[in-house]
């Protein structure tokens, strides 16, 4: 799994930034995933912090909005003119160090030019970036996962679908139990629970956890439409 650093401006795409890092937390898990403002902890010198994790990521993205290279403090300096500017400090030590630098284009922005950047940071400009808009949000997100470690997309989506395959084996176990047993209420009574019980998981695995492969939706529709015909006969056969 990859070490996954997300730069971003506090003043500026904060709100897409979490939501962008929560996906990748959901993918490739927390301890994965490093954002700064939740993951320094109190006494602890930021710049050191962020060289840090930096140093120890393979993947550092690099979220920038339409005010990301003009943005001012309070004096009206642009803040990427300040040696101490954390944004600064990050691009920089990213560069340096030879993670996979990855600009995010949120809100409509354009790549800033190499002009209007800090000598120290110009290099930025000439990478490729990447542009995630609101109205393809689930796609965009989905593409940069496969771009950042296609192994570990193709894994984490087989894990998120994982109470898909359970309804599968609950419904395997109810079709054995009925083969097997004899026309009884317990038989039936069982039969139902256990396909309400795989329904669920069905339903569950398709609407909140989305799997992304063909064969995973395919399983979960599968499962719900299986679970759904078991629980209808056992109940029809059931007579209290």
């Amino acid at each position: 799994m990859p070490r996954i650093f997300v730069s971003y401006r506090r003043g500026g795409v904060k709100a897409r930034t979490f939501r962008l890092a929560d996906e990748l937390k959901r993918r490739f898990g927390e301890e994965s995933v490093f954002v700064d403002i939740e993951s320094i902890g109190p006494g602890v010198r930021f710049a050191d912090a962020i060289r840090d994790a930096i140093r120890s990521s393979s993947v550092v993205l690099i979220m920038i909005g339409p005010q990301w290279a003009k943005m001012t403090n309070e004096d009206g300096i642009r803040r990427l003119e300040l040696e101490s500017d954390h944004l600064r400090i990050e691009v920089e030590t990213a560069l340096k160090f030879g993670a996979t630098v990855i600009p995010v284009l949120v809100d409509g922005a354009t790549m800033p030019a190499r002009s209007v950047l800090p000598d120290s940071i110009a290099a930025l400009s000439d990478l490729n970036a990447y542009e995630i808009s609101d109205s393809h949000w689930a796609y965009d997100v989905d593409k940069l996962i496969s771009h950042i470690d296609p192994d570990a997309y193709v894994v984490a989506d087989e894990k998120l679908n994982m109470p898909g395959m359970v309804s599968i084996g609950l419904l395997v176990l109810v079709l054995a139990g009925i083969a097997d047993g004899e026309n009884d209420n317990d038989i039936w009574l069982g039969a139902a629970t256990i396909s309400v019980v795989a329904l669920a998981l069905s339903i569950y695995a398709m609407v909140k956890m989305k799997p992304k492969s063909k064969k995973n939706r395919a399983m979960c529709i599968a499962g719900m439409l299986l679970a759904a015909f078991f629980t209808i006969g056992s109940l029809g056969n059931y007579a209290p």
